[in-house]
């Protein structure tokens, strides 16, 4: 998520491809689709970072059993979903790139969103949300933050 809303404000290097790489296998070998393609496009939402090499474990063969559903990690991926339009609309940031100086990018942290929500609408769809719970927590919690300054 970081690669694709360009807080660091560097592009991705070898190694950090070679990073998102080892994330898709794992996550595609376990069976996280969704997260797979996720860490496995973010160089290619990326400017200066496109690779498509990452991309590669999304069709890794599933070697472990999946984490797979539970109603628990369904319902905090389903509970999002309405929220798709207050995470996904633009909003003003102010943060600084840790690596750069310049501010952080609106739009990339708004593409950034828009992946997240899209990969949890497709954990949905697969029934395989258990890998998603950290993602969910946090567009959640980003919400919350949302809604409260609008108050």
């Amino acid at each position: 998520m970081r690669l694709i809303a360009g807080t660091t404000g560097e592009p991705a290097t070898s190694a950090d491809h070679a990073g998102l790489l080892l994330q898709s296998l794992l996550a595609g070998a376990s069976g996280e689709r969704a997260a797979a393609l996720l860490v496995g496009t973010a160089p290619l939402l990326t400017p200066g970072s496109h690779s498509i090499l990452p991309a590669a474990g999304a069709l890794m063969p599933t070697l472990a059993r999946p984490a797979g559903f539970s109603w628990g990690s369904a319902l905090l991926a389903a509970s999002v979903l309405p929220l798709a339009r207050t995470l996904t609309a633009p909003e003003e940031v102010t943060s600084a790139c840790d690596r750069a100086s310049r501010p952080v990018r609106a739009a990339e942290v708004q593409l950034a969103r828009h992946a997240a929500v899209i990969t949890l609408g497709a954990g949905l769809l697969s029934r395989r949300t258990r890998g998603l719970v950290p993602l969910a927590a946090a567009l959640l919690t980003v919400a919350a933050r949302r809604a409260g300054s609008r108050s």
